[in-house]
């Protein structure tokens, strides 16, 4: 089984199909990482107001929040994601800076967690993605964004971090990619070649 595995990809490696693969990987992170980013917006910014509210209710007091700001999808000029929510009235507690970071790991992970026990994808090559969207939570918008105790940059958001943890999280939403994409090719492949090794039936004539 493991000979036929790495003779599958030594074939896949010889037609450029690996390229082709790693190709259009490239792509899909990419737009992704630099453009796509942002959609999370709709699940961060309800974050915001969904901790937010509880938190004032918590105090005894009630809450209101709008959506204050919206973003162009990268290099797309689209201002449909939603960027900044603000308070009209109510306690800022933790939950309502921590809110949004908080629901998009939630959503993130529960998916992962149904993909893993209910589907036949790559497990790795999801773990990837999953990785890549939490490096873009957690860094963009928690130690260098202003989705913490502090209003602004944690001490730890140095320039070269911020410089290069897209570049991080392009690079693990690229090994994902690959992955499922590369599997996919691989299983197509070994069904067609069962498929031409199954000896054909003959009918006996009556």
């Amino acid at each position: 089984m493991k000979k036929q595995r790495i003779n599958n990809l030594i074939s896949v490696l010889k037609d450029r199909t690996f390229l082709k693969v790693y190709g259009l990987s490239v792509v899909i992170s990419f737009l992704i990482t630099f453009s796509l980013m942002p959609l999370t917006g709709w699940i961060h910014e309800p974050g915001h107001m969904l901790f937010g509210y509880i938190g004032s209710i918590l105090h005894g007091q009630t809450a209101s929040f709008y959506i204050s700001a919206w973003q162009d999808l990268g290099f797309i000029p689209l201002k449909i994601a939603p960027q900044q929510t603000t308070s009209i009235q109510g306690v800022l507690t933790g939950g309502f800076y921590l809110g949004g970071i908080l629901l998009t790991l939630l959503v993130i992970w529960v998916i992962v967690y149904f993909v893993h026990k209910y589907t036949k994808l790559n497990k790795m090559g999801i773990m990837f993605i999953a990785l890549g969207f939490t490096t873009h939570q957690i860094v963009g918008n928690l130690v260098c964004g202003t989705d913490n105790w502090v209003g602004d940059s944690l001490p730890i958001c140095l320039p070269i971090v911020r410089e290069i943890y897209p570049f991080v999280v392009f690079l693990f939403l690229l090994f994902g990619f690959h992955m499922l994409i590369l599997e996919k090719v691989l299983k197509g492949r070994r069904f067609r070649q069962g498929v031409r090794d199954r000896p054909a039936v003959q009918e006996e004539a009556p």
